[in-house]
């Protein structure tokens, strides 16, 4: 039992000429006698009973587990807002063109190296990145539909698949000539080809990544990301003579993160009136987001297979033990999505108004769950083990950036066109 609860006994010792429960009154809050009793109580919990023990068990450990959930928390509300203030001054868009998951951890590295982060908050934040990051992966499949295809025709998924296949075989060629850990890369190319922070924070989990290579590789592809939101809409314009179709696609394509798609497509939308690009450049990001279904599984089996400690591929586990939970969740939810989808009513019987709204709030819930555990991740990470990394990986995210952008073009140029 903690010290710090022992010292109300340790008082009747002094106090000989007390009652037992007054000289423990004399240490306690404001002399409840009450509150003694209980601290005396609670120093007997290994006399109760089984079940009695578990539920004191759970307690105590979510004593310990709130104060760093709280102070994630705080984080996320802060970003929240501060996203949207920036989105504001620099565009005057009333929502957050910039991802508040960016700012999270920002602010929770400058906070872990500036301030430090006390002892008694690190049980709570090592919850938000080993559980609660997981469970809104998990939800994240919810607002993955199948019924993005036939929304957006095969004009744009050709280009989609170049665009990925392209991206990781850039990864693997430079990886032969450029020494960066193989997880770092994987999540580099991960989050520039498919949907950028979220395929970043889904794949670490399966691959196991450190907590700084995470950092490292959320910041690297947000500042391409951001770069892509900024001059993308105008150079698209220039580079397509105006065509709303090969724009969007290419909004969708070249852009890595989902607010940032969204964020250029608006930005497009405002300077050329082209509401039209908008909606196409947000389908295809939401098909190309659908690739992650596909990839997470495959990557989680090469890594449990290839890159464990002796190599062996016979010794081996099978493929489905290999995938982790919260990616089988992650499928199972994507396809719950899209049978809801299918028909007027959703599932035969719930009102369409419903089911749209509870996607919002499980998209909300999701949203929460990822930005506290990316808040938790940058008050874990330490910024002097980011600059040991070097600017080595910056520059592969900046090749991969690049490739993709003229894998889009090409694609475009010789099959939508």
């Amino acid at each position: 039992m903690n010290e710090e609860l022992r010292e109300p006994l340790k008082a009747t010792r002094n106090f000989t000429y007390l009652t037992k429960e007054q000289a423990i009154s004399l240490s306690s809050m404001e002399g409840d006698l009450e509150w003694a009793q209980h601290l005396e109580q609670e120093l007997k919990v290994s006399d109760t009973g089984k079940y009695e023990k578990k539920l004191y068990k759970y307690f105590s450990y979510l004593a310990t587990v709130i104060p760093g959930i709280a102070l994630a928390f705080l984080f996320v509300i802060i970003s929240k807002y501060l996203s949207v203030w920036v989105g504001n001054i620099l565009f005057s868009f009333e929502i957050a063109v910039f991802s508040p998951i960016v700012f999270t951890i920002l602010i929770g590295i400058a906070f872990r190296n500036i301030i430090g982060v006390p002892n008694q908050y690190v049980v709570g934040l090592k919850f938000c990145v080993r559980h609660i990051l997981r469970m809104g992966i998990a939800l994240l499949g919810l607002g993955v539909s199948l019924s993005i295809v036939a929304q957006i025709g095969l004009d744009g998924l050709p280009v989609i698949i170049i665009c990925i296949l392209g991206g990781f075989c850039t990864m693997l060629a430079l990886s032969r000539f450029i020494n960066i850990p193989s997880r770092l890369g994987t999540l580099i190319a991960v989050g520039t080809c498919i949907c950028g922070v979220s395929a970043v924070v889904a794949t670490s989990q399966c691959i196991k990544a450190k907590d700084d290579e995470i950092s490292y590789a959320v910041i690297c592809v947000t500042i391409y990301g951001l770069l892509g939101l900024i001059f993308y809409p105008f150079f698209a314009h220039w580079l397509f003579h105006g065509d709303t179709d090969a724009i969007g696609i290419f909004l969708g394509t070249a852009i890595h993160d989902t607010s940032q798609v969204v964020g250029a497509g608006l930005i497009y939308s405002e300077y050329y009136f082209s509401e039209e690009t908008l909606n196409i450049a947000t389908i295809t990001k939401l098909l190309r987001n659908l690739f992650l279904v596909i990839i997470i599984p495959l990557i989680a089996i090469f890594y449990s297979r290839f890159k464990n400690a002796d190599r062996s591929y016979a010794k081996g586990p099978r493929w489905f033990q290999m995938i982790p939970i919260f990616v089988v969740a992650f499928i199972c939810l994507a396809i719950v999505r899209s049978v809801g989808d299918i028909g007027e009513k959703p599932f035969f019987v719930l009102d369409p108004e419903t089911w749209v709204k509870f996607l919002n709030n499980v998209k909300t819930i999701s949203f929460y769950c990822i930005t506290l555990a990316m808040a938790s991740l940058g008050l874990s990470t330490n910024i002097g083990k980011i600059k040991d990394l070097g600017v080595t990986p910056i520059c592969v995210g900046l090749v991969i950036s690049l490739a993709i952008s003229l894998l889009s073009y090409l694609g475009i140029h010789f099959i939508v066109s």
